[in-house]
């Protein structure tokens, strides 16, 4: 395979948005995996910390509607854009919520990078399913994961070092430079809808088109509906391997470099996901099958193993079983959803795995809080397991799902 080759295959635009992404993930790498313990230090406790965290994720879910809705009238640049300019003021807030212990200032915080993320994310996968084909769906989504996380694992692993010497709260600071470059090369990609964003509010500000949200999820079929179950699981599981065990290890005696490691070790996979998204391409029901029993296995593993690097190669495994899915389940809602309401859809999505996350921090958090870690990884092998049976016994409707359009965009 000529890699040179097949990158330039990725129409321009999905390559800019990609690169500037990256770039805004570096100011993030920097402190996503210390978000956990500060949220920990503001509460005491595990359910505390996950329903401070969910603050972000309601606001997220309730902007994801229009968001979605704009994002199939108006121009994903513009959409992207409205997200992106929230960034520098959430770092700020950070910092000053660091600098003052006044737990108002994390809310604001987390409140404007909910609505900022909705708006950056639903852009961005309207753009990708508007500009990809049923061939590349899961390469394209592959490419961006492997191309963003790259620069983020880079920040992530430079802040084990820095995390020594500066306060978790000055790091937020750098999410201001990243972000305002991302901006710039976002203002270079050609827009790919005509109608000004002031005449997109106009329409969508009804309440007959937000009942079109409900209409579109009944016309789906049982292949996107059993996706849109996988997406909610897979985050709800994800919450426990990457905000929960970061803390339970934090909070029995591991230092902070260990716990941030675990977010590390779970997001390697993701380099690889411009290759695993060209083989899961070819069959992706079977990667989603595969990933969800390699994830029972090793959840199960997990239970019985205390010898922290075996520990690391566990998440190490975790993290390659989700990422097969997610990359699956991305190229099979762009190859069977419907082209105009690509921006619907992804918000839909985007909601589900975010009332997952909520759940799983939530939930998990309070069976850990009671019950203890070991239940609480119990309780995700079921879960799995469960998900498992259900996937298999369904499987003909992802399996034998043909997509409902064939179009191109221009890049």
């Amino acid at each position: 395979m000529n890699l040179r080759r097949e990158i330039q295959n990725i129409p321009k635009g999905i390559r800019l948005i990609s690169w500037a992404t990256a770039i805004r993930y570096i100011g993030w790498g920097f402190v996503e995996g210390l978000i956990p313990i500060f949220l920990f230090s503001f509460t005491g406790s595990y359910a505390e910390s996950g329903l401070l965290s969910s603050v972000y994720d309601i606001i997220f879910i309730i902007c994801l509607p229009l968001a979605g809705m704009l994002a199939d009238r108006t121009a994903s640049k513009k959409i992207i854009i409205s997200g992106l300019i929230l960034y520098p003021f959430i770092g700020l807030s950070y910092f000053i919520a660091g600098v003052t212990s006044m737990l108002a200032f994390v809310i604001i915080a987390r409140v404007m990078n909910g609505f900022a993320y909705a708006f950056d994310l639903v852009g961005r996968n309207t753009y990708f399913r508007r500009h990809s084909s049923f061939q590349n769906a899961s390469t394209v989504f592959g490419y961006f994961e492997t191309l963003s996380t790259i620069w983020w694992l880079v920040a992530m692993i430079a802040s084990l070092w820095l995390v020594a010497f500066v306060k978790i709260h000055y790091l937020f600071l750098l999410l201001i430079p990243t972000v305002l470059v991302a901006i710039f090369i976002i203002t270079k990609l050609k827009s790919d809808m005509d109608e000004p964003i002031k005449t997109s509010l106009g329409k969508v500000f009804h309440f007959g088109y937000f009942l079109n949200i409900i209409k579109e999820i009944k016309t789906w079929d049982k292949g996107l509906r059993l996706i849109t179950a996988i997406v909610f699981f897979l985050s709800f599981l994800g919450a426990i391997v990457e905000f929960i065990i970061p803390i339970n290890a934090y909070s029995n005696g591991a230092n902070i470099q260990y716990a941030i490691s675990i977010n590390i070790i779970f997001a390697i996979p993701t380099l690889f996901g411009f290759y695993l998204g060209k083989i899961i391409d070819k069959k992706r029901e079977f990667g989603i099958i595969f990933g969800i029993l390699l994830a029972s296995l090793l959840f199960l593993a997990y239970h019985f193993v205390d010898f922290k690097p075996l520990q690391l190669l566990i998440f190490l495994g975790i993290g390659i079983a989700f990422q097969m899915v997610t990359l699956g389940c991305d190229g099979i809602t762009t190859v069977i959803a419907k082209s105009k309401e690509f921006g619907v859809v992804s918000s839909i999505m985007s909601a589900l795995a975010d009332f997952g996350n909520i759940a799983g921090m939530v939930a998990l958090g309070l069976i850990v809080d009671k019950k203890g870690m070991g239940f609480g990884i119990f309780t995700a092998l079921t879960i799995t397991t469960m998900l498992l049976f259900v996937i298999i016994k369904n499987k003909k409707y992802i399996a034998t799902a043909m997509p409902v359009r064939y179009e191109r965009g221009n890049s």
